[in-house]
């Protein structure tokens, strides 16, 4: 029998295995009991973290009475009487301006319109007395175009001056010779002439109401 296990190899073989076997399913533990023992304490994790973010998740009721409460102290300036009435003194304040600002500028226009028409009064009146001075008609210096006319014959130039009006530019020539010519018939020099020219409302009067005679183109 011995000889026949000596010579057996198979026999020999397991019989070897079989100590490993048994000591290796000592050793190793149960697929469900390492997870039995695992589950208690993932589960106990899984709470604890559930129970924190409640804890720090505010509830529905905290942020309604939050937003109530900033409605409750959000000042309203729409419905503040003193809002209101400073709104109302700000617009009776700029209506007070504006209408100020048109009567300024009422008074300034009828002003204006005052002055224009006392010096087209004066310079009426002025070359009216400068006509009978030199011995024309006053009424002529009221009608358009003969008022050159005659205009051109105190001043001694040729009718036909009245034409070189109605050019551009050589109006403006030929009106500077005239007002040159006129003041020299008078009796006045080149100096009184630039003052006709540049302040008519001050010459033609001086001119007009003066001792100055006609003495002739």
């Amino acid at each position: 029998m011995l000889g026949l296990l000596a010579f057996n190899p198979v026999v020999k073989a397991q019989t070897e295995q079989t100590p490993a076997t048994e000591t290796a399913a000592t050793e190793s533990p149960a697929p469900g009991e390492a997870v039995a023992t695992e589950s208690p304490a993932l589960g106990e994790a899984v709470a604890t973290e559930s129970q924190t973010t409640e804890e720090s998740t505010p509830s529905e009721t905290t942020v309604i009475q939050e937003t109530q409460t900033e409605e409750v102290t959000a000042p309203d300036a729409s419905e503040s009487p003193a809002s209101q009435e400073e709104l109302v003194v700000v617009e009776q304040t700029g209506d007070t301006a504006n209408q100020a600002i048109g009567a300024a500028g009422a008074v300034g226009g009828l002003v204006a319109i005052i002055v224009f028409l006392l010096i087209f009064i004066v310079l009426i009146v002025s070359v009216w007395k400068v006509f009978v001075k030199a011995g024309k008609p006053g009424w002529a210096s009221l009608i358009p175009i003969y008022n050159i006319v005659v205009y051109c014959e105190i001043c001694g130039k040729p009718v036909w001056w009245v034409i070189l009006f109605f050019i551009p530019f050589v109006n403006f020539f030929v009106a500077i010779i005239l007002v040159v010519s006129i003041a020299k018939a008078f009796g006045k020099g080149t100096g009184f002439a630039i003052g006709l020219i540049l302040l008519p409302i001050i010459f033609f009067p001086v001119l007009a109401f003066g001792d100055a005679e006609y003495m002739g183109a």
